[in-house]
C-alpha cells in the first residue's frame, strides 16, 4: 500500500495503555531522586510506623530550593522534604542551601523533614507544622522503653 507525504498507516501506531503505565510508573524521570531516597531512607512511615512501598510524591518550587511532599497511602499523614537535602547538596557551605541551613543554625549533614498534615486518627497532630530531622521523626516514632521491665 502506497501513501502520500502527509498520511500515516494508524494501524502501525496502537497504543497499550498497560505499557505506557507501567512506564509511567517506571519511568517517570520526575520523581527518580525522590523515589529513590523513599525506598532507601523512607521504608516505614514515621507517623503511623506503617511498611511503606509508594509513597504519593508531589513535588513544588519555593524561592530556593524544590520540596517534595511524600504521602503516606495508609495514614495519609504528608511529610515535606528539600530536594538539597534529599541529594546532599546542602550538606556543605559551599552551596546556597547550605548556608540556609548554616544560617538557621542546623545540623549540615542531617535530612530536615517538615510535618505538612497529619491525619487526626495517628494521635500525633503534636507534630504538624514542626519540622524535626528524619533521624528525630523515626525515634519519635519508635516506643519509650521502660527502664523497669529489665
Amino acid at each position: 500500500m502506497k501513501f502520500r507525504r502527509n498520511e500515516v498507516d494508524i494501524k502501525k501506531f496502537t497504543i497499550d495503555k498497560e505499557k505506557i503505565e507501567k512506564f509511567k510508573d517506571d519511568m517517570s524521570y520526575m520523581n527518580i531522586i525522590p523515589k529513590d531516597f523513599s525506598k532507601k531512607r523512607l521504608k516505614s512511615c514515621p507517623i503511623c510506623g506503617g511498611e511503606v512501598e509508594n509513597w504519593t510524591i508531589k513535588s513544588r518550587w519555593t524561592l530556593l530550593d524544590k520540596m517534595y511532599d511524600f504521602t503516606c497511602p495508609k495514614c495519609q499523614s504528608t511529610l515535606t522534604i528539600g530536594e538539597s537535602d534529599i541529594t546532599g547538596l546542602s550538606y556543605t557551605g559551599a552551596s546556597i542551601c547550605g548556608q540556609v541551613k548554616k544560617m538557621h543554625n542546623k545540623e549540615m549533614r542531617e535530612v530536615y523533614v517538615k510535618c505538612k498534615r497529619i491525619n487526626n486518627e495517628t494521635g500525633k497532630q503534636y507534630l504538624q507544622g514542626d519540622e524535626f530531622t528524619l533521624k528525630e521523626l523515626f525515634e519519635e516514632m519508635l516506643p519509650i522503653k521502660d527502664d523497669k521491665t529489665e
